[in-house]
């Protein structure tokens, strides 16, 4: 089964999370309890939630610091 961004799947050890992105060679999953986690997709073993897809939100990157000229 292919997933696609902002479906929600679960996967025994790290439980439900949300693809962010999967191509035939990886799949890149947010988990609720466990963070970001990179999956080769050939092997690894993930089911379908039945939860609504939702859209990833896109997370904030930290403001750069400026340089300050003395």
């Amino acid at each position: 089964m292919a997933f696609g961004r902002g479906d929600r799947v679960a996967q025994a050890k790290f439980g439900s999370g949300t693809v962010l992105e999967a191509d035939e060679d990886y799949i890149l999953i947010d988990f609720d309890e466990h963070g970001l986690r990179k999956f080769a997709a050939r092997i690894v073993a993930l089911q379908s939630t039945g939860e609504p897809r939702r859209e990833p939100a896109n997370p904030k990157r930290p403001a750069r610091k400026r340089k300050t000229s003395a």
